[in-house]
């Protein structure tokens, strides 16, 4: 019994599973960090690649995210020249040898995600009684 070329009791190698759980956020409304989930059962006894592609919603070209684990193993940074007051379409492309499989996309604006740091030299002291 074969599953798309691999006999089953082998190797147990499968194509890559759909990401999913993207979630992005940004320092600077400039840049844009995101974040995934692999497939339920994460790499499937083969080298996996991730690739986070992005475009402008209605009329961008696809680009490629280059700054991967930033903040993680599955994470990759995109460091300037996004637009504001513009949706993006972001998704991840897994890959091995068998196969590709592509995430749901997520459709966010940079302004909706920014992250501010706190207020610097904060202090707390009682009012009244």
């Amino acid at each position: 019994l074969c599953v798309l070329g691999v006999p089953r009791g082998g190797s147990g190698a499968l194509p890559p599973e759909k990401p999913f759980n993207i979630s992005c956020w940004s320092r600077n409304m400039k840049d844009l960090t995101c974040r995934w989930t692999p497939g339920a059962h994460g790499e499937t006894f083969l080298h996996t690649n991730y690739s986070l592609k992005y475009k402008l919603r209605w009329y961008g070209q696809d680009n490629t995210c280059e700054e991967y684990h930033t903040v993680g193993p599955h994470s990759c940074h995109i460091p300037k020249d996004l637009a504001l007051f513009t949706p993006y379409e972001i998704w991840v492309e897994a890959t091995n040898r068998l196969g590709s499989a592509r995430s749901d996309v997520l459709t966010l604006d940079v302004l909706d995600v920014v992250t501010t740091d706190p207020p610097p030299d904060v202090h707390v002291s009682r009012v009244g009684g």
